[in-house]
Parts: C-alpha cells; structure tokens; sequence
C-alpha cells in the first residue's frame, strides 16, 4: 500500500482521491468561515472504474475536509472541541472513577474517538450516515458519568 502512495499516478483510487480534494479545497477557499452549507457539492472526475465518470457528491473521502467544505472553519473547530472535549472528560473520569465499569467506558471511549479522529483523514462516515446518533448517545453517557464524578469529587 505504501508503494501505491508513492507511485499515485499509476493508482486510479489515489489519483481521483486526490483531484476531490482539489476540487473540495477550491470550493471551501470560495467560503472558509461558515462553509457552503450541507447541501454543498463537488464534482470531480472518477477514473478508478473501466469506465470514467463525472461524480457528483456531497462530500470527499476526507472528514476535516467534508466538515469545511459544509461547515467552514467555524464548524470545523466546533467539531474538534466536541470531540477533544469528550476525550479529556474521558481522561478524567478514567483518573478519579472509584468505578471500574466507568473506567472502562471511559477507556473505551479515549479508543475509539481517538481512532476516529485519526480514521477521519481517510474517511467521512462520522458525518455521512446515521452514526451521528450513536456519537450523541456516547458524547450524552460521557457528559451523564462526568456530571456525576464531579458532584461525587465535590461533595
């Protein structure tokens, strides 16, 4: 795999990646602050099929650039304080939960939302499908055990 990134031009699947992501950063430069909305679009050539074809979507295969490309940079760092916040609430509760069911959650939680983080460069499902709510419900558990720790550490 490592290979194909550095020989890209004969690799159809990297070379039309990269042409979204052209397409994508052209698009955001024209609105960077608040994005062009999640009804944005890029349209880009695909040639990694035998036949090309001129793709129309609402996305690329990139998280942080999907986010700007929709939401601009206002909504890109509002996504990565939700998600950094989460993590470092994560952390403390996997410090000071007398819980040891707690702290496996909150171990869990630092894996998988780190991982997702690092996944977002390669992939944009977080903000594609209905995962969403499932981020809502661990991000919602998460503030739940955080709001109890911290009136247990208080009282």
């Amino acid at each position: 795999r490592v290979l194909r990134v550095v020989n890209y031009e004969g690799d159809h699947s990297i070379v039309g990646r990269l042409l979204s992501y052209a397409v994508a950063l052209e698009k955001v430069q024209q609105r960077p602050l608040l994005g062009g909305g999640h009804g944005e679009t890029v349209t880009y050539l695909v040639t990694d099929r035998d036949r090309p074809y001129i793709l129309t979507t609402g996305g690329v295969d990139n998280l942080y650039l999907t986010l700007l490309l929709r939401m601009g940079v206002v909504g890109l760092l509002a996504f990565l304080w939700i998600f950094l916040r989460g993590i470092r609430i994560a952390y403390w509760l996997f410090k000071q939960a007398p819980d040891f069911r707690i702290r496996l959650f909150a171990a869990a939680f630092i894996s998988v939302y780190g991982a997702l983080l690092v996944y977002g460069m390669a992939d944009a499902t977080m903000v594609g499908n209905r995962l969403v709510f499932l981020h809502a419900t661990f991000l919602g558990i998460l503030a739940r055990l955080d709001l109890e720790g911290r009136d247990n550490v208080s009282a």
